[in-house]
């Protein structure tokens, strides 16, 4: 499994959550968000 981070967030709207520049994604993968504050 290959770790890729992105820190362009867009925007937040509800559980939305819009990032650029982020290519191959496919319908029902999984991402964990971690805070400023290192919460996950």
């Amino acid at each position: 499994m290959a770790i890729k981070e992105y820190t362009s967030v867009v925007e937040v709207a509800g559980p939305l959550m819009i990032v650029e520049g982020v290519e191959g994604i496919m319908y029902g993968e999984v991402v964990e968000i971690e805070t400023g504050k290192g919460e996950i």
